[in-house]
């Protein structure tokens, strides 16, 4: 299931005309997983960001181009 998940989050990338974190030399998709599974320890934080932080940023991508990388992180988080 997370590797449909992880692939769905590189076409959100490459859709838009971005180079694939999935083949970028530094493992973008690595890092983030492992933030999650660490954060996921941590009692209390199943939310990892509040609608505050949703409503910002709905603000600042509504501004920015499709193909911004900005715009590709969102749709992955809200997609999640």
């Amino acid at each position: 299931m997370i590797k449909n998940y992880i692939h769905a989050a590189c076409n959100l990338f490459t859709n838009r005309g971005l180079p694939s974190p999935c083949s970028a030399k530094t493992d973008f998709i690595k890092i983030i997983t492992c933030a999650l599974q660490n954060y996921a320890k941590i009692p209390k934080h199943c939310n990892m960001i509040t609608n505050k932080m949703t409503f910002w940023m709905i603000r600042h991508i509504a501004a920015l181009p499709a193909f911004h990388p900005h715009v590709a992180i969102f749709d992955w988080i809200t997609l999640g």
